[in-house]
């Protein structure tokens, strides 16, 4: 059985499906935000290294009820600018061929 990330990727790669302009959009959406939010564990912000300004959206705000909920993370995947897919972010980053072995030779 799928955990609760798998299942809230599924549906937002459903949601993609169904109108990819309106789910891009909200993908690319960040606002700003004060310390205060930046500050706690389940929201997440990242932060413009150029200016310090903290920023949020829909996806850092997902993320932090699906982290605290579920213990996953979403990740949207883009392609020349243009949303692909929606993964669980740890999934994404366990495959194989994601991951450079070195033989030790000793």
């Amino acid at each position: 059985m799928k955990g609760g990330a798998h299942l809230v990727v599924d549906l937002l790669n459903e949601a993609l499906a169904l109108d990819p302009k309106a789910m891009t959009e909200l993908c690319r959406y960040r606002v700003p935000c004060n310390d205060a939010l930046a500050n706690q564990l389940f929201v997440h912000v990242e932060v413009d290294l150029v200016d310090g300004i903290c920023h949020t959206g829909p996806i850092g705000l997902l993320n932090g009820a699906v982290s605290t909920v579920c213990g996953g993370r979403v990740a949207a995947v883009w392609d020349d600018g243009k949303l692909v897919k929606f993964v669980v972010y740890q999934d994404w980053f366990k495959k194989p061929d994601a991951v450079k072995v070195e033989k030790n030779n000793d």
